[in-house]
């Protein structure tokens, strides 16, 4: 048994001797990929024919984090994959403020409405830019094509002549299994609206009565068209709840009592408004919504407030006699 035991220890001795002279598994990527947002950008949503908003500007960085002495960057190219079609237009600007000798656009069917992008880049002399260390690599811009989001994602498709690799002067190159792609949180998802959400459906340059017509028109239907404009708390729909944050955003004069709707008479769609106030005019964002249906001026919406605004009826449907 004690002759067992030994072999047992001495096979053990070796295992561990055998794994302990393996090459260590590599923690960090020997080179890696960033997508970021360019500075001048404080989001990634843009507004369809917005000239001031319909183009968002992204950057790429690249870093290599492995390289033989005397080894420099010799071509880097990149895919990113856009997981829906028709939401961007990538522009080909691809712009690199680093000595390449060319930068081109790789692909066989690389066209541009897919938001797919795919640059390589060539130096015959070789750069230390990005060795140890990130760097710009370049930077290009997506322009709005139509509602919906999207998300990139560092992709190869070699099938498409689209690689992905890190190329070195020794003859080094950094494939797909060598190579990590980071999409930083500011850009992981790109936003296409039809309109900022700001009140004004009409886009005419203020928020009033035609607005908040469209408003209540568009309580309980799809998103989209002008009803993009009167989501107000960013909660995927038109409901009462935007009531606050639209009469917040008014622009005319306040209403007279009773005229919730603000469309100089009270009728039944001023009475829907008046149901809000009687259960929510005590939230602090309902007071400036709810101080037309405050008939009596008490600060309370109760139903000696209901009988003054019967009494206040003017509009069609009121139900008084001439």
């Amino acid at each position: 048994m004690a002759r067992h035991s030994t072999l047992r220890h001495c096979l053990a001795a070796i295992l561990v001797a055998c794994i302990a002279s393996l090459p260590a598994m590599a923690d960090t990527p020997l080179g890696m990929f960033e997508l970021h947002l360019a500075p001048t950008e404080q989001d990634a949503t843009l507004v369809l024919n917005d000239p001031t908003d319909d183009t968002l500007d992204l950057e790429i960085w690249y870093q290599v984090n492995s390289a033989a002495p005397g080894a420099l960057v010799q071509s880097v190219s990149a895919y990113l994959e856009a997981s829906d079609d028709g939401v961007v237009v990538y522009n080909a600007d691809f712009a690199s403020d680093l000595p390449w000798f060319a930068c081109v656009f790789g692909g066989t069917d690389n066209e541009p409405h897919t938001g797919d992008f795919s640059p390589l880049c060539l130096s015959p002399l070789g750069l230390a830019d990005g060795l140890g260390g990130p760097v710009l690599w370049g930077t290009f811009s997506v322009t709005a094509l139509s509602p919906g989001t999207m998300r990139y994602s560092f992709s190869a498709d070699e099938a498409d002549n689209r690689p992905w690799f890190i190329a070195l002067t020794d003859g080094s190159e950094y494939g797909s299994g060598d190579l990590s792609g980071i999409v930083d949180p500011a850009v992981a998802v790109i936003k296409v609206v039809a309109k900022y959400a700001n009140g004004d459906a009409d886009d005419d340059g203020d928020v009033d009565l035609r607005d908040f017509g469209t408003l209540i028109a568009c309580v309980g239907m799809p998103l989209a068209g002008e009803c993009m404009a009167l989501d107000l708390n960013d909660d995927g729909q038109v409901s009462a709840d935007d009531l606050p944050v639209f009469a917040a955003a008014i622009t005319g004069p306040m209403p007279a009592k009773g005229d919730l709707d603000r469309d100089s008479d009270v009728d039944l769609g001023d009475h829907a408004g008046f149901q809000v106030c009687v259960s929510k005019a005590s939230h602090p964002e309902y007071l400036d919504f709810c101080l037309a249906a405050d008939m009596d001026g008490d600060g309370a919406i109760d139903l000696h407030d209901l009988e003054i605004f019967v009494e206040h009826m003017t509009g069609p449907l009121s139900g008084r006699r001439p």
